[in-house]
């Protein structure tokens, strides 16, 4: 101790993998039942490879079963530092993507400032080089992955040249602990994983949602904001759908890149202000939701699906977002959860078989109704109201794509013999659907809506709920397997998916499109991709990955006509107002799901729904 800091040496030594050679690592237990921060003032003159220098967390039961985590700077060969989060678990070493930044030694203060916050879910790390303005350093670690028992500080090198480190100034500050958001858990990228982007079918629905992202930050952001980039939040034209709805959506699809990692130059803009933009929108439609601003929007027939895109696109962004926009999401999202626009399921059919609303199933109304349940329950497992949203994301899934043969089933769902969830059904035994008066494709592909459950669960360290993928696998069959004869049908009839093309037979005409185009199959191409992320699709043959395949290619040849990144380019190819943001959600959703299953996060239980708090 000298002029009450702490001077140690970066002796050799590691503890890597199931290496414990380390000699200066200096640690004390964690506080018990409390949230903390630990702050320390450092001074080290890393001018080597090998020497490193930092925060560590520290939990050890023998060499080989140690975990921890470290926060600091890391010297590189050619004087370069590196700016690093480093986390092992189970004797397997790994860097928290964005895992570090590479800067040069040279002219770089050799005194900063390292922090990591505890705040009773995730450990998230921070640096400084004034004490006052920080950032955060790799992604937050969840307590699913590891409790550390001792936190203190460490300094080793690999190097011959030995360095004296400086810790000043180290504070530990605690508070109580609350109900919390459950953070969304961060890609920790590992050895032998299948990564959406070395797929054919991953490479292209990346290349598709950074092209969408490069529309969205670039001509929409300039036609819809312009003159507001100097306002916090932004003014949106009305509370309806087409002045909502498109901000949500974009916004989800913006982030969903920032937070898997997969920002590139293509998109034409800084990560940086890519974040500052997706920020903004979360923010803006949290402030002027009717929760948070007098006669703001919400409370109406599909607001809770706009809430549930904004929503995640904060959750996804979290640790990014001020205290204040976080307490105006939580209010968004408790305020449309508990005032949803129906509390009891509906149905197309009765158990007569008998159309209530004639040529108009409820799947996908029972689909985004529920999505404001599921965001709330990944989010917030500890709200008082929690078990009762819980309960509804079950009945309404178990809703949504029932079928008439499961008001018979003998089979039992989350504890309950499935016909106690019906009252009827609203899919034709053959998987089939109606809405808008005619069999429609576009709403069978909107088991999208009720999939994303799987995201949510996987994202939450929590399994999908069963009926989220029930009876969806025989939906998306469907539309390869099912013929509609020429004759009660438009001809020339067939399937929808046509065998070896991405063109669509629509049986009863589209409404979305003009007829004969085949532009409106981002949905399709979604669908198909999650199908094959969840394994739904089953001995189908082609089975999802081949459409998939085919689909994403169309959307593909589509965007490559404009170089702004959009896709459609006359309003034939697509009736909805806004199309390009359909195309963000679709395409989130899609590569959100190639992300848990390509990094072993998602499973499927048939548990009591208070199981998935």
């Amino acid at each position: 101790m000298q002029n009450d800091a702490l001077e140690i040496d970066t002796l050799p030594g590691d503890i890597a993998g199931a290496t414990a050679t380390s000699q200066n690592i200096v640690l004390r237990k964690t506080p018990d039942g409390a949230a903390w921060t630990v702050d320390v003032q450092i001074t080290a003159p890393i001018a080597a490879a090998g020497q490193k220098v930092g925060l560590i967390l520290y939990s050890a039961t023998s060499p080989s079963a140690k975990e921890y985590i470290f926060t600091g700077r890391i010297g590189r060969a050619s004087s370069v530092l590196r700016r690093a989060t480093q986390y092992q678990r189970k004797s397997m070493q790994r860097s928290l993507a964005p895992d570090w930044n590479e800067l040069s030694a040279a002219g770089l203060p050799t005194t900063w400032w390292q922090r990591i916050v505890f705040d009773g879910r995730t450990y998230t790390c921070f640096d400084s080089l004034d004490g006052v303005t920080w950032a955060i350093v790799g992604r937050p670690v969840p307590v699913a992955d590891s409790t550390y028992s001792h936190l203190g500080v460490y300094a080793a090198t690999s190097a011959t040249e030995v360095i004296t480190a400086t810790f000043h100034s180290m504070t530990l500050t605690t508070s109580p602990l609350a109900p919390a958001v459950r953070q969304p858990r961060p890609w920790v990228t590992t050895a032998g994983l299948a990564l959406p982007e070395t797929t054919t079918v991953g490479s292209k629905l990346l290349g598709i949602l950074r092209g969408n992202t490069k529309y969205n930050v670039g001509e929409w952001w300039s036609t819809n904001w312009a003159g507001q980039d100097a306002q916090p939040y932004r003014t949106f034209t009305g509370v309806n759908e087409h002045s909502i709805r498109p901000a949500a959506c974009a916004a989800f699809g913006i982030t969903s890149l920032l937070f898997t990692g997969y920002w590139d130059a293509s998109i034409g803009m800084s990560e940086a202000l890519g974040r500052v933009k997706a920020l903004r929108l979360a923010a803006s439609l949290a402030y002027r939701h009717a929760a948070n601003e007098p006669d703001g929007w919400g409370f109406q027939l599909q607001s809770g699906m706009w809430a549930a895109l904004a929503g995640q696109a904060a959750w996804l962004q979290w640790h990014h977002l001020a205290e204040q926009d976080r307490q105006n999401v939580i209010r968004m999202v408790v305020a449309e959860a508990d005032q949803p626009i129906m509390t009891e399921p509906q149905f197309w059919k009765d158990a007569a078989g008998v159309e209530v609303y004639p040529g108009d199933t409820k799947a996908e109304e029972m689909a985004w109704i529920s999505m404001i349940w599921q965001l709330a329950v990944a989010m917030l497992p500890d709200h008082p109201h929690a078990p009762v949203w819980a309960q509804r994301v079950i009945e309404f899934h178990a809703a949504a794509w029932a079928k008439p043969a499961d008001l018979k089933s003998t089979g039992v769902l989350h504890g309950q013999p499935v016909p106690g969830y019906l009252s009827g059904s609203n899919v034709s035994a053959d998987g089939t659907l109606e809405n808008h008066g005619r069999i429609h494709p576009d709403y069978m592909a909107a088991a999208t809506l009720t999939l994303q459950s799987g995201i949510l669960s996987a994202l939450s360290d929590r399994p999908t709920p069963a009926a989220a993928v029930r009876n969806i696998g025989s939906v998306w069959a469907a539309l390869s397997k099912v013929v509609f004869a020429s004759g009660p049908y438009d001809a020339p009839g067939g399937t929808i998916y046509k065998p070896g093309s991405a063109a669509l037979y629509y049986p009863e005409g589209n409404d979305w499109s003009t007829a004969g185009l085949s532009t409106r199959v981002m949905d399709k191409a979604a669908f198909d991709v999650m199908v094959s992320s969840f394994d739904l699709d089953g001995t189908v043959t082609p089975n999802a990955a081949a459409w998939a395949d085919l689909h994403l290619g169309a959307v593909v040849a589509l965007q490559a006509r404009d170089s702004t990144g959009q896709v459609y380019q006359s309003v034939g190819e697509d009736k909805y107002l806004n199309p390009e943001q359909w195309i963000s959600m679709n395409a989130a959703w899609a590569w959100l799901a190639q992300y848990v299953t390509g990094n072993q996060l998602y499973s499927v239980s048939n548990t009591s729904p208070l199981s998935y708090l």
